[in-house]
């Protein structure tokens, strides 16, 4: 979910006409969003993360305008002409490749209005944008810019510029290192031989996206009316969409919006943004009505759909061909067109049927076989441990002398002491030991719970398994003594395990085997000496981990 922050007396500046609390709580909830804080000078409204063009007070005034009846479907934003040229250089291909952008004219901006228009491009860049990854958003006083404007690629020594809140010149891997919001973003621009940068005609930089705007050019104040607004990515569709969310704010915002001739190295990429596209789909009214369970009419669909921001363009007694706004990144499909539908209609109003199929419920077959081999374990004498199920590769790896064996890495990991998907429990399960080492021996562990492995024949890429996990440390702790925990529950689940002799890493030659119990395959082992004075356990330690499931 995402978080709009407001009060009712900017919402009612945008709404046709004035709600109350209790309208809005109510509205919000029938269209599927919620009124988290009621203060009626500081509403928090949380909206989910699909809806971008909502993120603004101007956004969801929109919606409710519309879904309220005050207006029928969205609004037309009008685009004028305009001589503004953006040439894109073929050096950003491998950099950040797109790029679009519009001038807003005769906009009267007041402490209010630039807050919002600072707190929406900080929640696009935070959700939709992926922070900054997939686009970023740059806004300037147009007086301040020499057209053309071009973007373009350049060693990060050639650049250098005064960045927004300092003052002195840095270039663009100083940015990197020295300033804040350089440092945060850091991880989107140190690996690449050459950054992205918008210089207008006399070569000034306006700014080195998705980092930072120039101090003399990006810095918009209440004093300005005409605005040059840029947005950048990697991927054009997500590009376009933010650049069209601006321009229906700042249409809300009683500003002109013109036209940018975006120029590209390739003669079949030219573009004159922002586009404000369109999607289009097609309805079946047998099929809404058989998906809802009603009997609407085409007439009663066109009204619910004009409430949910679509226009139709075409209807029959059969179907309807709607039109809703690019922004609406949402609808990917005609269902989601029929849910938009049902929320108009209020799913208050649908009626229930009873299921025809009869099901009976019951515990899964792996939820079964790990709660019995977690019962004869504990009546062995085992304490059950609950380790984390994310770790650090430093301690998974390299303090047990394990080869690196394909995992899941955690993207941006924030830790160090976090940076993995465990593969294997026993190094989770030795860090309860580890905690607990001042205690009196022996030490019985065990741990049942869930690794991933690396699976390329699934969609995500990863499988995740059951697997049992049994650590013994005491003075005299033994490969045999273990053995004869293992062949315990191996008669328990009514098999025969095999040994067979194994070089592990991290355990004592001779001293470790691969184990089968069954369709179940694991290994056991005595930890080495060297591998129990690096991690600090003072005495010898046994280990058996299996897979319980395939």
């Amino acid at each position: 979910m995402v978080n709009v922050d407001t009060s009712l007396e900017k919402l009612n500046h945008y709404l046709t006409k004035p709600i109350t609390i209790e309208k809005l709580e109510q509205t919000l909830f029938q269209m599927g969003h919620e009124l988290d804080e009621k203060n009626p000078d500081a509403l928090k409204i949380d909206i989910t993360a699909d809806r971008p063009d909502m993120v603004s007070t101007a956004g969801v005034a929109r919606v409710l305008n519309a879904y309220l009846g005050h207006v029928k479907g969205f609004p037309l934003v009008e685009r004028k002409k305009s001589a503004y040229v953006l040439n894109v250089d073929a050096s950003v291909a491998g950099v950040r490749p797109y790029t679009a952008a519009l001038v807003v004219k005769n906009i009267s901006l007041n402490q209010e209005k630039l807050d919002e228009l600072i707190w929406v491009q900080e929640k696009i860049h935070a959700t939709f944008a992926r922070e900054r990854k997939k686009a970023a958003i740059g806004i300037y006083p147009l007086k301040k810019i020499h057209w053309p404007i071009t973007f373009q690629a350049q060693s990060p020594e050639k650049i250098s510029f005064q960045p927004l809140g300092l003052e002195k010149m840095l270039t663009g891997r100083d940015i990197l290192r020295e300033h804040p919001t350089g440092k945060k973003y850091a991880h989107l621009l140190e690996e690449m031989p050459v950054f992205p940068v918008f210089r207008d005609s006399m070569g000034t930089v306006l700014s080195m996206p998705p980092i930072i705007n120039s101090h003399n050019v990006g810095q918009v104040t209440l004093h300005d009316r005409d605005l040059f607004v840029e947005v950048s990515g990697h991927y054009w569709p997500a590009v376009s969409v933010i650049l069209d969310i601006l321009a229906y704010l700042f249409s809300d915002m009683n500003g002109e919006i013109y036209q940018v001739n975006v120029q590209y190295p390739t003669e079949n990429f030219p573009r004159t943004t922002p586009e404000l596209g369109k999607i289009t789909q097609t309805i079946e009214l047998d099929a809404l009505n058989a998906l809802l369970g009603t009997t609407l009419t085409s007439a009663q669909t066109m009204e619910l759909l004009e409430r949910m921001l679509y226009r139709v363009v075409k209807s029959n007694a059969k179907q309807l061909v709607v039109e809703c706004p690019s922004f609406r990144v949402d609808v990917l499909h005609p269902h989601d067109v029929m849910d938009d539908v049902a929320r108009a209609y209020g799913f208050d109003n649908l009626s229930p049927l009873p299921v025809n199929v009869s099901t009976r419920g019951g515990v899964l077959r792996q939820t079964r076989l790990n709660e019995d081999v977690r019962t004869c374990v504990t009546g062995l004498g085992f304490h059950e441990v609950i380790s984390w199920a994310l770790t650090s590769h430093e301690y998974h790896f390299t303090s047990f002398e394990r080869a690196e064996t394909p995992h899941v890495k955690l993207g941006l990991a924030k830790e160090q002491g976090l940076t993995m998907v465990r593969n294997m429990l026993y190094p989770e399960t030795i860090r309860a030991l580890l905690s607990n080492r001042s205690q009196k021996a022996p030490f019985k562990l065990f741990e049942l719970d869930q690794i991933v492995d690396i699976h390329s024949n699934t969609d995500t890429g990863t499988r995740t398994h059951d697997k049992l996990c049994l650590v013994l440390a005491h003075a005299s702790a033994t490969f045999d003594e273990m053995k004869g925990y293992v062949d315990a529950i191996s008669s328990f689940l009514g098999e025969k395990p095999t040994y067979t002799p194994a070089v592990l890493s991290g355990f004592i030659d001779g001293r470790a085997a691969n184990v089968n119990v069954g369709k179940f395959h694991g290994f056991l082992g005595e930890m080495h000496p060297r591998v129990l004075s690096m991690i600090g356990i003072p005495f010898p330690c046994v280990v058996f981990e299996i897979y319980l499931s395939h």
